[in-house]
């Protein structure tokens, strides 16, 4: 079987740099986030311990640039969300961006659905 990178859930590696002191988290609005770096998901989206060995019976592919820049940058827009949570809970003076949250939930899914065709179609090609 084949098994495409997985890496649209969080970030596994690199700088997210909205977060200096993890103990005094700071709110930020929509119009600051281009202000700060978010990490592009490494080894090809299979992220820090990088990607699986093949094996006979499964083969791994990594996620397409565009897959891998669009997971990127929804994992980073999860990451402002929560950072917003956490900064609300803290502080209680930061409003959480809902609609960022579904935005982000709904084009994470239809990223991953596109990438299970993919994986589908591999997987069909590899069988015959």
């Amino acid at each position: 079987s084949v098994e495409v990178a997985t890496s649209c859930i969080r970030f596994a590696e690199g700088d997210f740099d909205a977060v200096p002191d993890p103990n005094d988290r700071q709110c930020y609005v929509r119009s600051e986030y281009e202000q700060f770096a978010c990490p592009v998901t490494g080894n090809g989206g299979w992220g820090t311990p990088g990607r699986p060995g093949d094996t006979d019976m499964k083969k791994h592919l990594d996620l397409t640039a565009d897959e891998n820049t669009a997971c990127s940058n929804l994992v980073c827009m999860g990451a402002f969300y929560e950072l917003a949570e956490i900064t609300a809970r803290q502080k209680g003076d930061c409003a959480v961006d809902t609609s960022l949250r579904v935005l982000c939930e709904w084009s994470v899914a239809r990223l991953n659905e596109d990438i299970h065709d993919r994986e589908t179609k591999a997987n069909a090609e590899e069988e015959s």
